[in-house]
């Protein structure tokens, strides 16, 4: 950690937290208020997905920094997979076919049945509770229909969550993990990165505004919407 009265370096920031250093080889992940109820829970699953030897950081403990609640990991420097896509020196192709060759390593990973991880079909299924009634029954008709699985999902993996280290890869962000089949985790993917390629077609702020407003409405509906943490990010006048 950095001398007493010498603000740490900033490694990185992101919509949840910042990360800074935290010592010889370690960072912090510092929580903004509004996501600090996420922490244990992530903290929870980065422990999870550690024991079962994925290409995770190790994560080391729980700290409170200036009224911030944060998590200690271990240190990955390297470029994020991203920064290929941006400056044009890796072929979208290839980031593509890097992000599948890794979904299929990670889902190799089995979960086993007294890991602390949950099953995404029971997440799935709390949301669907939220559905109108004449559209539930259909819903979980179709749920059925997946296939119960055991594999390591980790549900948010973008070229954002991914550092290149010396030639490997480093997964981040597991706060969302699971286990499940392969293809809900792909479809999570697919959907986050289909958003995003879809803004590079408006003006600066115009999807995000309109995305804030249909934010607000789902979550009006819906309180327990599964991706309720994630639609309160979009709508940027909601105080912190």
């Amino acid at each position: 950690m950095s001398g007493v009265g010498v603000e740490p370096e900033v490694v990185g920031k992101g919509a949840s937290a910042d990360v800074v250093a935290w010592g010889p080889g370690k960072v912090a992940k510092l929580f903004h208020p509004r996501w600090a109820y996420s922490l244990d829970m992530e903290l929870e699953r980065a422990r999870a997905v550690q024991s079962l030897g994925a290409p995770c950081p190790a994560v080391f403990e729980r700290i409170e920094h200036e009224g911030r609640s944060g998590i200690v990991y271990e240190r990955i420097d390297g470029p994020l997979l991203s920064k290929g896509l941006r400056d044009g020196s890796v072929p979208p192709a290839r980031v593509a076919e890097t992000l599948a060759e890794l979904h299929l390593r990670l889902h190799a990973l089995r979960v086993p049945a007294d890991s602390t991880l949950p099953r995404v079909t029971d997440s799935i299924a709390r949301f669907l509770e939220q559905e109108p009634a004449e559209h539930r029954d259909a819903a979980r008709a179709e749920l059925a229909q997946v296939p119960i699985d055991t594999g390591l999902c980790h549900m948010d993996l973008h070229p954002g969550n991914v550092i290149v280290r010396d030639g490997g890869l480093v997964v981040v962000d597991w706060v969302n993990a699971c286990s499940g089949t392969l293809a809900l985790d792909v479809a999570r993917s697919f959907t986050l990165l289909a958003y995003h390629t879809a803004k590079a077609g408006f003006a600066p702020g115009e999807l995000e505004r309109a995305l804030g407003f249909a934010a607000t409405a789902l979550l009006r509906g819906e309180r327990n919407n599964l991706f309720a943490s994630e639609l309160r990010a979009l709508i940027d006048w909601r105080p912190s």
